[in-house]
This record gives structure tokens, C-alpha cells and sequence, in this order.
């Protein structure tokens, strides 16, 4: 700049304007709001992909221990309403199996003493137990839900149904090997 003339004002463009911000604000805005939806859609669906894998679990460890306490049983006994089964397995022992919608409760007994008590919690499944005479055995029905991974997959399918069979070895293949109303096995 020489002495005596005026500054010269030059075009320069350093500075951002408030538009470009704003936009540059709601960009990010929206791609954080994206992000936190998946986050929330896959979050959901490990949920349900646990309690799925919770549920299968249960039914796998169901289905071992009422197969090893049917092959043991020497009598057995079902009550009227379906609900409770009684084994008598070897060394004085007693199994009982009681079913509900969603729980089965497992009391084994010996000398008229509770020495273990195991509970499944099966949620939204259906049981139901009956004697297999062409096995002789018996097969544990559980009617499960289907899994919904998506939220919006909520109407209403149909039931999975889960047939658990047990051969019962040490039966006698008549029916007087079942425990009357009332005796203790």
C-alpha cells in the first residue's frame, strides 16, 4: 500500500455463513436421530433374541430331565385334570411333574422329604402331558409363541408345538403298573 491512497478492500470469502451452520447442524441432527433408531430396532431385537435363546434353553434342559425320569419310572400316575404327573423311579423315590401355562414345577421326594424342587418358567407356552401306549411312554406337548423379531410382527400366528417323548423302559406293558388314586409309589 502506498502513502496517501485508501486500503483496497479485497473479496475475500474466510467466513462461514450462518445458513451453511445451520445446515451443516440439521445434517448431523439427522443422522444422529437415524443412528439412535437402528440402535434402538437392533437393541430390541437382542432382547428378543435372548429371551428366545432363554426359552429354548429351558425346553432343551425340560426335555433331558423328563426323558431320564420317564426311562427310570416303574409306575406312574396322571391326575384328572392333566395337571400334575407322578413318577416312581428306583431307591423309594418320588417325581412329581406340575404343569401350568408357562411353568412346570419338578418335586422329587425320598422318604416322604423334598430334596429338590426345580422350576422352568416357559413364558406364553401351552403344557400338556399323555401317555404314549404304543411306546409305552409318555409325551410332554409345549405350545410355544413364535418369535417376533420386528415390532411389528405382533399379530396373532399360530402356536410352534413341541412333541418331548419318553420311552419308559423299566414299564410293564400293561396299565397296572399305574400308581392308584391316593397310594404313594
Amino acid at each position: 500500500m502506498k502513502r496517501g491512497q485508501p486500503p483496497h478492500l479485497h473479496a475475500s470469502r474466510a467466513a462461514v455463513s450462518l445458513i451453511e451452520i445451520v445446515t451443516v447442524i440439521a445434517l448431523m441432527g439427522t443422522v444422529i436421530m437415524a443412528c439412535g433408531l437402528m440402535m434402538h430396532g437392533l437393541l430390541t431385537m437382542d432382547r428378543t433374541a435372548r429371551r428366545e435363546d432363554e426359552l429354548m434353553r429351558a425346553i432343551t434342559e425340560l426335555s433331558h430331565q423328563f426323558r431320564r425320569d420317564v426311562h427310570q419310572a416303574t409306575q406312574w400316575q396322571l391326575s384328572d385334570d392333566q395337571q400334575t404327573f407322578t413318577l416312581a423311579v428306583p431307591e423309594q423315590q418320588t417325581v412329581v411333574y406340575q404343569l401350568a401355562e408357562g411353568d412346570v414345577t419338578i418335586t422329587r421326594t425320598a422318604a416322604d422329604q423334598m430334596r429338590q424342587r426345580e422350576e422352568f418358567h416357559l413364558p406364553g407356552c401351552q403344557i400338556r402331558c399323555e401317555f404314549a401306549p404304543d411306546l409305552p411312554g409318555w409325551t410332554l406337548h409345549l405350545q410355544r409363541p413364535p418369535v417376533a423379531l420386528q415390532a411389528a410382527a405382533t399379530t396373532d400366528r399360530p402356536l410352534i408345538d413341541f412333541a418331548i417323548t419318553a420311552r419308559a423302559s423299566r414299564f410293564s406293558s400293561d396299565v397296572s403298573t399305574s400308581m392308584t388314586e391316593g397310594s404313594q409309589p
